[in-house]
């Protein structure tokens, strides 16, 4: 019984904190979600961790649409997991996009 109460304290615990730390996260500026962003998907390139880092790379073309690094680390991802299939040349300069 006491391990079930510690448990239910735990979850009430984290819930109170993600509420109060949840708001603050949206007040970041755009600069500074990117470069979470960027931090976490080159950690988790690094680590093989593919699925997640293009998550991460593509949090970050979703912020910032022009930022050609990013672009670039999704497509080096896609490759990591297997290749670009799909994808090929829009015919407007070389860029690609998915068909």
């Amino acid at each position: 019984m006491r391990n079930h109460r510690y448990g239910i304290a735990m979850v009430v615990f984290l819930a109170s904190l993600f509420l109060l730390l949840a708001p603050s996260c949206s007040q970041l500026s755009p600069e500074a979600k990117k470069a979470i962003h960027q931090e976490r998907g080159d950690a988790y390139f690094e680590e093989g961790k593919y699925r997640e880092a293009l998550i991460e790379y593509k949090n970050i073309v979703q912020i910032d649409p022009g930022n050609a690094n990013a672009h670039y680390q999704v497509a080096l991802t896609h490759m990591r997991l297997g290749g670009l299939s799909g994808f090929g040349p829009d015919h407007s300069g070389g860029a690609i996009k998915a068909q």
